[in-house]
């Protein structure tokens, strides 16, 4: 079972890395951007309730990783609704929220949780 979680967790992260690391599909309108953010949060948010699940890391660090998710997802929110209104200083908010999402992804590889 600890196998296929390990699996799972690492064909998570290489649906995630696969399209920006190759430049396949890099965001390009705020929508997109968007789109990739909530997915991102999702799929990462999954990954460390997976991993603690299996004894790969600490309630701590599952803790940590989640409440920067919910603050990154706060965040990602109010530059959607703030698109309607000010598309600049949105996609300026949203493109924020997805350099905090960058920063936790490494931080997640390096507890091996997306390797």
């Amino acid at each position: 079972m600890k196998k296929y979680i390990i699996t799972l967790i690492f064909l998570m992260s290489l649906i995630l890395t696969s399209c920006s690391t190759l430049k396949l599909a890099s965001p390009e309108s705020f929508e997109q951007s968007y789109a990739y953010a909530k997915t991102t949060e999702s799929v990462m948010l999954e990954a460390a309730h997976i991993s603690y699940k299996n004894g790969l890391i600490t309630k701590a660090t599952e803790s940590y990783i989640a409440v920067t998710i919910e603050n990154t997802n706060e965040t990602v929110k109010a530059a959607r609704e703030l698109s309607k209104t000010d598309l600049s200083s949105a996609t300026s908010q949203l493109n924020g929220a997805l350099q905090i999402i960058a920063s936790l992804k490494d931080f997640m590889e390096k507890q091996g949780i997306t390797n």
